[in-house]
């Protein structure tokens, strides 16, 4: 019987296609209502897709060089995700009470 790790790599699993599922329902529920701008849940959503559609690319091409890997894997990591945290991390400072 084949291992589990041959169908499903588990740090694929968590790192990208869980963490962008994650990212697809807070973008969802930022957007729809609360005190974050809405802005921000739709790059959560846009973040959130680049980030499943990346573990998926990544379980169909072998290659992590390959520009179908590549392109998503550094628009994700070098713009789309420290954009996010910083500006989550802005309005989570900015709902602060002042003491």
């Amino acid at each position: 019987m084949p291992a589990v790790d041959q169908f499903l790599p588990p740090r694929g699993v968590l790192t990208f296609a869980l963490t962008g599922l994650g990212l697809l329902v807070l973008g969802a529920v930022i957007s729809r209502a609360g005190p974050f701008p809405p802005a921000l849940g739709y790059l959560a959503l846009v973040a959130g897709v680049v980030l499943v559609l990346l573990y998926l690319a990544r379980l169909v091409v072998l290659n992590p060089a390959d520009p179908l890997v590549l392109g998503p894997a550094l628009l994700s990591g070098f713009l789309l995700n420290p954009l996010l945290y910083g500006w989550l991390g802005v309005a989570l400072y900015r709902l602060t009470p002042t003491r």
